[in-house]
């Protein structure tokens, strides 16, 4: 069965029309914080609809987040594709189709924090326990909160590096496989977090020093602007994972198997309303109405005379 249009691979050398705008062709050649922070406005035709949208969905318990994570896996292999519309307009229509897609993502974050806070909780139990023990020693409350300072700012150190680095491995391979078997291969995760981690964290401060100045302003605006500042975040670090995965792509790296492309309800919905009959024009043939002219006197004038014969009585009469 042939490709649907809207899921062809673009043409090589794909440049978007003049005045489409929007985040479209491929990755920048460096990568760039501000162009992931601006991804999910940067569509001029339905960015700040998109953005709306992403804000509300948010704001439903538990399915809500899940269903996002199933469009951003959408948006994600879309860029992997070099798709023409990285991000579909979102419709309602779609949001079951989303939820069942944003399963795995969901799961596989899961998997990946649990694990990363437990051994960072057991380490942060252990190094108290080892400050205590060595104040006791000493007899100096004051080297023991040193210490105990000390220990506490290298365990959080430790787990923003973890959930930096690996998290961001496990996350990109949930969105583009949608695949429990191909996310959780701890030696592909391992051997792409061994090459991107300095990208990781470097871009990765940077976006959050970004996001520390726009959630201070998001918390001015009486709290409400704070919920559009994590849905515009949440995508910009969607397209950071990107653009750090295409550097890694450009050095030579192992793809990451990507998903079959998938229809998209609403899209369904438009390609088969695309698809009825168009009505005709007045006046063509096969169409209604009178022509151009009006309605003209039958074939031969005169108007409209008796029937053949007349009419006579029935039979019998």
């Amino acid at each position: 069965m042939a490709m649907p249009p809207q899921f062809q691979p673009p043409t090589p050398g794909y440049a978007p029309a003049a005045g489409v705008g929007g985040d479209y062709g491929p990755p920048p050649e460096k990568i760039e914080v501000m162009r992931a922070v601006k991804f999910l406005i940067s569509d001029p035709t339905d960015g700040k609809t998109n953005w709306l949208y992403a804000t509300l969905i948010q704001l439903i318990p538990v399915v809500g987040p899940i269903s996002m994570l199933g469009w951003q896996a959408e948006i994600t292999q879309r860029l992997a594709r070099n798709h023409p519309k990285p991000i579909p307009k979102y419709d309602f229509g779609d949001f079951t189709h989303y939820l069942t897609r944003g399963l795995i993502p969901f799961v596989a974050q899961l998997l990946a924090v649990f694990p990363i806070i437990f051994v960072w909780y057991f380490f942060m139990v252990i190094a108290t326990m080892l400050v205590g023990v060595i104040g006791g020693a000493i007899g100096s409350p004051e080297l023991t909160m040193i210490m105990l300072l000390l220990f506490s700012l290298v365990g959080y150190l430790v787990l923003v590096v973890m959930m930096t680095v690996f998290v961001s491995a496990i996350m990109l391979r949930a969105e583009l496989t949608e695949d429990f078997g191909k996310t959780l291969q701890f030696g592909a995760i391992f051997r792409y977090a061994g090459k991107t981690w300095k990208r990781s964290l470097g871009y990765g401060l940077l976006l959050g020093l970004i996001a520390f100045g726009m959630g201070m302003l998001g918390m001015l605006a009486c709290f409400i602007g704070l919920y559009f500042v994590v849905s515009l975040l949440s995508f910009a670090n969607l397209h950071l994972r990107y653009q750090i995965y295409a550097a890694y792509l450009a050095e030579g790296g192992e793809p990451i198997p990507v998903k079959e492309p998938q229809t998209l309800p609403s899209e369904v919905s438009s390609a088969g309303y695309a698809r009825q009959q168009p009505m005709l024009q007045q006046g063509q043939p096969g169409g209604y109405g009178p022509s151009g002219g009006g309605y003209g006197p039958p074939p031969g004038g005169g108007g409209y005379g008796p029937p053949p014969g007349g009419y006579g009585p029935p039979p019998g009469y």
